[in-house]
């Protein structure tokens, strides 16, 4: 306990989306931010290799920021938050599914971030909704980021080629829910879909934290 009342008190604890003092450091979201997110309906997109994706939140404002700073701020523990609001809503809007797995980052972007921001989601996920999450795609090669690249054809280009299944026995025959921190125009989910139904899955369907319009 004081321990906990030290880091407060030096590291004052901020709400994962905006950013501002919380004045209950046991809770993650301010009061406003919960209450936002209870209002939010879940953002659909379809794919042609895999049947839907989900997403709780839109890609902009304070979560484009919120995700900023898991990714490349350290804040890897935003992961406790964020996979609850995407448990509610694959509930709400997927089927049932066998299996969890995740798009990974190359291991030099891991190297230097320290940690897997989509296997974290994962992982939280499974345990969630009591389904084994498991590890499918490895990354190959180490391309530059989607989000430099505006058009579809460039983000299709982009990520051809990168994964690579791995473990095909894990997976041959089942439904995988594929997991990944952003969906913009689908293309690394569509090339990480296509890899693990040619290696032998059922069906895949998606999602993400935050879809971008």
């Amino acid at each position: 306990m004081v321990l906990e009342f030290l880091l407060d008190l030096l590291f004052p604890p901020r709400c994962t989306l905006c950013h501002k003092f919380l004045p209950n450091s046991k809770e993650p979201l301010c009061s406003h931010c919960a209450q936002w997110v209870l209002e939010q309906d879940p953002v659909l997109f379809r794919g042609k290799h895999f049947s839907l994706c989900v997403s709780p939140l839109s890609f902009e404002g304070m979560v484009r920021e919120s995700i900023h700073r898991y990714k490349f701020g350290g804040r890897r523990f935003y992961a406790k938050t964020y996979a609850p609001l995407m448990a509610s809503s694959i509930r709400r809007e997927l089927g049932d599914f066998d299996a969890i797995t995740f798009v990974p980052i190359s291991k030099k972007r891991r190297s230097v971030r320290g940690y897997d921001q989509s296997e974290l989601l994962a992982q939280l996920l499974g345990e969630i909704l009591q389904k084994p999450a498991l590890s499918c795609l490895k990354k190959c090669k180490h391309n530059p980021t989607q989000s430099g690249l505006q058009h579809g054809s460039e983000r299709a280009k982009n990520v051809r080629g990168v994964y690579e299944g791995i473990h095909p026995e894990a997976f041959r025959g089942k439904c995988i829910l594929l997991v990944d921190d952003i969906i913009t125009t689908g293309a690394t989910l569509e090339e990480c879909s296509n890899i693990l139904t040619k290696a032998g899955a059922k069906k895949v369907v998606c999602a993400t934290l935050a879809m971008t319009k």
